[in-house]
């Protein structure tokens, strides 16, 4: 092992062509990243390449030459998505205990400190923050419906607590991830399958520091591929969502958490649905794989919100057109700040 406490994979792509405004958010990352209270010596910085075309390579390799803790990965082959530079990250690895962070995202300055103290003190393989969400000039800070530092046993009701379903703003023990051979799937939504194995696999406490904001999540990224949303997208969620479910019920994950992620995962799949700008032919073979996934679980007693539950219902009885027509709408005013403040905090909940 290094002389490294703990590594920070970091998945990059085009950095250099990132449209922004004022100041590029890759720079702001990095520089959350550099001026840790924690230390830039003790933090093992893995950025990964994932064949970008632009002059991305030069920048990393730059880098690297201006701070010793940063080790840039150049992929040969484009993967346009996360899970294998994470994965390469992971592998690369020379430290006990590893972190993940977005390209356009950026952690608190104490972030790395916290996480670091709270799991070496505690014998547990997962730490996890909370974050916030930038939109537009405005911070939403995540409600996880609980606050205060908790440990929650495994296979608890108290699981529902846990913080959102992103890698990032956690700390995990290497050791533990390893043993269990958990990678990160080649699909989308890949952070949810991570978590959720993470979750089934460990035997200890999983500690949730839910009134300490750790990131901020850039939300109004157009760049991501979170904001597009394809059949394949919809296909890859639902399938990686089953997976998850199925792995629950498997487990024996309490009945609380089994509903509180079917919920969870309902609103998002229908949320992505309903943005989605694909013609019509398309999103009613989207509406077809989402009622798949839904009927599939029909059985359990789901709690949704009204505008959900009216979706929920709407795609049950095959209502294609009534959903199409919605969806058009939506998209109209889904990123109106005010639609935003009032349902993205609120769509997991």
């Amino acid at each position: 092992m290094s002389n490294y406490k703990v590594s920070i994979i970091v998945p990059c792509y085009n950095i250099d062509s990132i449209d922004y405004v004022d100041i590029n958010p890759f720079d702001e990352m990095i520089s959350s990243i550099v001026n840790q209270s924690f230390g830039i010596e003790n933090i093992e910085v893995i950025l990964v390449d994932d064949c970008s075309t632009d002059n991305t390579r030069n920048l990393l390799t730059d880098l690297s030459l201006k701070y010793p803790s940063i080790k840039p990965i150049f992929m040969e082959k484009n993967s346009g998505r996360p899970s294998i530079p994470r994965n390469i990250g992971i592998d690369n690895s020379t430290t006990d205990y590893i972190m993940f962070l977005d390209q356009d995202d950026r952690m608190d300055l104490d972030c790395v400190k916290i996480l670091y103290d709270t799991i070496i003190n505690n014998p547990v393989d997962i730490v996890k923050s909370n974050y916030s969400i930038l939109n537009g000039d405005e911070i939403l800070k995540y409600d996880a419906g609980k606050c205060g530092e908790l440990s929650i046993e495994p296979k608890s009701r108290d699981m529902i607590y846990l913080i959102s379903h992103f890698v990032w703003g956690s700390i995990f023990n290497k050791e533990f991830i390893n043993n269990n051979n958990i990678r990160f799937p080649d699909t989308q939504a890949e952070d949810i399958l991570f978590l959720s194995k993470c979750y089934n696999l460990t035997d200890k406490p999983i500690i949730s520091l839910n009134d300490y904001y750790g990131v901020i999540y850039t939300a109004n990224n157009n760049n991501s591929v979170s904001h597009s949303f394809t059949l394949k997208q919809i296909e890859d969620y639902a399938s990686i969502y089953e997976k998850c479910m199925d792995e629950y019920i498997d487990y024996k994950q309490s009945m609380e958490f089994i509903l509180f992620n079917l919920e969870r995962y309902i609103t998002v799949i229908i949320g992505s649905l309903l943005r989605s700008e694909e013609d019509f032919n398309t999103k009613k073979k989207m509406i077809e794989r989402v009622r798949t996934f839904i009927l599939k679980y029909r059985e359990y007693d789901v709690k949704l919100p009204l505008m959900w539950k009216i979706f929920y219902k709407l795609i049950i009885y095959n209502k294609k057109f009534i959903i199409i027509f919605s969806s058009r709408i939506i998209n109209m005013i889904f990123e109106n700040p005010l639609f935003t403040k009032l349902f993205r905090n609120k769509e997991y909940n």
